[in-house]
């Protein structure tokens, strides 16, 4: 028997090299390298490597091969690659110009991630725009990701065009990353008894510590004030205690985020409705990212409250601070149908762009949804 399979295992190695060297005629070795690692095929790229493949290949867009196997999802692959001699840290020529490292957040890549990192890969590198691979994770909420970078070295308070990781955690509504960056951040002080009451929903200990004097406009070690954590985990009778104790329905977390903002992210449409009661600002926003409630909306797809926010007369064509993006472009990269169509209804521009240039026919490509393509098309021609 074992001799049955270290035969075949010969054979199997033996196909993969004459696929390699028997390409067909006008194909290099290269060409046929970069096709085995996009169709994730191993004994290709092991073939091909071993007869002179480049591992430090780039495609026609500038991609090094490194990027390209991470992206793949098949870190067999990519430890392939790694046995050579490979640059660890080569960037995308284009976009972002990211390495494989930071790319490895794209799908949650944890093991990529953990082979680039034994082979020394550069935990605090930046991009084009400053972000490192933690702030990458942040930007796509990888808590496990975020843990092994920070196990490795990465900066909590390397800052870039977003802010420090845990602004873009924040920015990005990734509370449980969040919540570990602020617990992994030794310059933060603790939050104290009246904080940890709201944020475990404790409604009885937080009438009781009001009653004896707590602040309501506490904030948390992060800077988010008790309200805005209140509302965003759907704690309606602590976020009604704390407005009869008048605190300001606008305060704002570190990336000015209000509580309405953020009840109406996460779906708390009771708490949306008793914020407004109250004052709170329907387009209120801070001023470096610029998140206003119907973003929100439109990001996670709450249509029926973003069109509540239109009635009370909602901003439909803000952008927001970082990319620029209106409500309708947010809705449409995140592909979500029910929040485009009210938009629409609404008479949202279509032709505005975004701070790097992108329009909305680039986010209707992004997002890949034909259903909202047909709709979105059919809305420009009237226009």
């Amino acid at each position: 028997m074992r001799r049955s399979f270290h035969y075949m295992v010969f054979l199997t190695c033996f196909f993969a090299m004459c696929a390699c060297r028997n390409q067909p005629p006008g194909q290099s070795v290269h060409d046929r390298l970069l096709e085995a690692v996009l169709a994730g095929n191993r004994e290709v790229v092991d073939s091909c490597l071993q007869n002179g493949g480049n591992p430090n290949l780039r495609d026609d867009e500038g991609t090094p091969l490194l990027i390209l196997a991470v992206n793949a999802g098949k870190p067999g692959i990519l430890e392939s690659i790694l046995r050579y001699r490979v640059s660890v840290d080569a960037r995308r020529q284009s976009g972002y110009q990211s390495t494989a490292l930071m790319e490895t957040a794209l799908r949650n890549n944890l093991e990529a991630a953990r082979l680039l990192l034994s082979r020394g890969a550069g935990v605090n590198l930046r991009d084009s725009i400053g972000d490192t691979a933690l702030h990458w994770a942040a930007f796509y909420g990888r808590l496990e990701l975020a843990r092994l970078l920070c196990e490795n070295g990465a900066g909590l308070s390397i800052t870039s065009r977003e802010g420090a990781p845990l602004d873009v955690a924040l920015w990005q509504f990734n509370d449980a990353v969040a919540d570990y960056l602020v617990a992994k951040d030794a310059t933060m002080r603790q939050s104290g008894e009246f904080v940890e009451a709201v944020r475990a929903g404790n409604e009885a200990a937080v009438k009781q510590l009001l009653k004896a004097g707590a602040n309501a406009d506490q904030l948390d070690e992060s800077g988010s004030p008790v309200l805005v954590i209140a509302a965003s985990r759907g704690f309606f009778n602590i976020v009604k205690l704390l407005l009869e104790k008048k605190t300001d329905p606008d305060l704002m977390n570190r990336v000015g985020q209000t509580a309405l903002c953020r009840a109406v992210y996460f779906g708390h449409e009771d708490i949306a409705k008793l914020l407004a009661s109250h004052g709170a600002g329907i387009n209120k926003a801070g001023p470096h990212y610029r998140m206003t409630p119907l973003h929100a909306a439109a990001k996670s797809g709450q249509s029926t409250i973003g069109q509540w926010l239109i009635e009370k007369r909602a901003n439909i064509d803000a952008q927001e601070g970082i990319s620029g993006y209106t409500p309708l472009m947010i809705a449409t990269s995140y592909g979500r149908q029910d929040m485009v169509k009210v938009l629409i209804k609404a008479r949202a521009n279509p032709h505005i762009k975004g701070f790097d240039g992108a329009a909305l026919p680039d986010l209707i490509n992004y997002a890949g949804r034909p259903e909202i393509a047909r709709l979105l098309e059919e809305y420009m021609l009237q226009q």
